[in-house]
């Protein structure tokens, strides 16, 4: 999924993840995917707190985990969005949750893997 979106124009993948589990200071933050290297299984993570992080490269793996943290505030993993836009419209975007994720994380998690 993570490639074929960063390959679209009309396709943003924005993930919220735990910066705890990257190595990073803070916790719970939202980051847009920029890019995707498919031979070292990398995303490219857009900062929008650039002040503290400029653009970098994450391992898909690394990052799969930190967006199945659980949340404090919701007693749910974090996840992503994929916002897209409205070909009809050139200014609208339409957002698309990720209830998916959410159920496939908690699944995995009470089935203890």
């Amino acid at each position: 999924m993570v490639q074929k979106i960063s390959s679209k124009e009309a396709e943003i993948l924005v993930v919220s993840y735990s910066r705890k589990l990257l190595g990073q200071t803070g916790d719970g933050h939202f980051a847009s995917i920029g890019g995707y290297h498919p031979d070292q299984k990398l995303v490219l993570l857009f900062e929008t707190a650039r002040f503290k992080y400029p653009p970098h490269w994450v391992a898909i793996g690394d990052l799969w985990n930190a967006m199945g943290a659980i949340d404090e505030e919701t007693g749910l993993p974090r996840g992503y969005v994929i916002l897209k836009k409205d070909i009809d419209s050139s200014c609208q975007l339409l957002l698309a949750t990720s209830v998916q994720l959410n159920q496939l994380l908690m699944s995995a998690r009470n089935s203890g893997q």
